[in-house]
């Protein structure tokens, strides 16, 4: 058993809420204390199994279960259709904050009501003729939820999108749950129940509440926060992460250098990132591929760069890249990502060369005449000292043949 409150703009005093909701939305509050926000009734002949953990043994229903599935409808999670089709005509009595009125309300709908859709009509059901409207509540897959595909946080993906990978068979392409009614609508039957190919805890005989994703959205679609740090499944922002992507060092022998890899949010699959060398002849990774899981994903991975060619010559730094390929996973979110590459310099271990500047030598004739001058400047690389020493000698020698010649021609 239900109460429904109207409040708010004469415009919407056709949308009922359930008490507790419009209470937190007013901020005050709408009933007496000694009036209940809403009854559940349990019969007593079903076998109920009252454990808490656990399934409930063959003919038995599940007591918790059914509980929160009924506590939930108390919520808003219910629809206030007719057998016909149609919504219900009422007579409301409303106050707007200065005065009490009666209101005639021909098309009074629950807030839940508002958000279903019509997969064949494309429409929401308010909008339906009865017939139609009905014919959506009571096919298997005519009816949809909408809330769920809109974006919470700027630049997020919808809370929908998400479910669609958790729950594929009961959501649709653009992430909106199934629903359905009774196939023989009766007055008072409700359109709450997600598709019954789908494991959520408003199918109430489902074993144990381990899985309340479905709902939990819808409700806080019609307004509830939900004070929950895991809910929705972090989706925003879909990235990752590569620190730092420049600056690395590593050497031909052998020093290392690393950078670290993290996810940004929680895939609900494995991740695989290939790694490779753009030249290998300098430095490589010491891994192929790195595997982010729903499990480990909160921690960065650090990958090592070592450098190599320890080849005896001098070459110089040489740049090179670990490139990080596209992300591989069935998370349609990260399949496909492509990370940032990593930037790395291997530097030359062998020394550079000495260089030698030959002496200058001058040759000029006795009589200041036109003679011939010869110099050297050249620099001469990779002479070995045992070279160099016999090269001074014969420049010295040269030198002292040029001024015994010069004497012997003043004599």
């Amino acid at each position: 058993m239900r109460q429904i409150l109207s409040f708010g703009p004469r415009e919407l005093i056709h949308i009922g809420y359930p008490p507790a909701l419009a209470e937190r939305i007013k901020g005050e509050k709408l009933l007496e204390e000694s009036l209940p926000h809403f009854i559940v009734e349990f019969s007593k002949y079903p076998d109920f199994y009252y454990g808490f953990t656990g399934e409930p043994p063959p003919s038995s229903i599940g007591f918790v279960t059914l509980a929160i599935h009924e506590i939930i409808h108390g919520l808003g999670f219910h629809s206030s259709l007719r057998e016909d089709g149609s919504f219900p005509a009422v007579t409301l009595d409303v106050t707007d904050g200065t005065r009490n009125f009666s209101l005639d309300v021909e098309q009074w709908q629950r807030i839940y009501d508002v958000q279903m859709y019509s997969e064949e009509d494309g429409e929401f059901i308010v909008d339906l003729e009865p017939s139609r409207r009905m014919q959506a509540a009571t096919s298997e897959t005519g009816l949809l939820w909408d809330g769920t595909v809109r974006p919470g946080e700027e630049g997020s993906c919808s809370y929908g999108q998400r479910m669609a990978e958790l729950k594929s068979p009961g959501i649709d392409s653009d992430g909106r749950p199934r629903l359905h009614a009774p196939s023989s609508f009766d007055n008072g039957s409700s359109i709450t129940h997600v598709h019954m190919d789908t494991d959520d805890i408003m199918e109430y005989l489902y074993p144990f509440p381990r899985d309340m994703d479905l709902s939990l959205g819808m409700l806080r679609d019609m307004g509830w926060e939900i004070n929950d740090d895991g809910f929705p499944p972090s989706c925003v922002p879909t990235g990752i992460s590569v620190t730092p992507t420049s600056g690395l060092l590593t050497t031909e022998d052998g020093e290392t250098a690393t950078f670290s890899v993290k996810l940004q949010s929680e895939p609900i699959s494995n991740v695989r990132i290939p790694l490779r060398s753009s030249d290998p002849g300098e430095g490589a990774a010491d891994t192929r591929a790195l595997e982010f899981t729903p499990g480990n994903w909160t921690m960065a991975q650090t990958v090592t760069v070592t450098g190599v060619n320890d080849d005896g010559e001098e070459d110089g730094p040489k740049r090179y890249v670990i490139a990080l390929e596209r992300a591989q996973s069935r998370d349609r979110f990260y399949d496909g990502f492509d990370p940032d590459d990593v930037s790395v310099t291997n530097q030359d271990n062998d020394p550079e060369p000495e260089e030698l500047e030959p002496p200058q030598m001058e040759q000029s004739s006795g009589d200041g005449g036109g003679g011939c001058a010869l110099a050297s400047r050249a620099k001469v690389k990779n002479i070995p000292k045992s070279g160099a020493l016999v090269l001074f000698l014969s420049a010295l020698l040269l030198l002292f043949a040029v001024q015994w010649k010069s004497l012997l021609r003043e004599g």
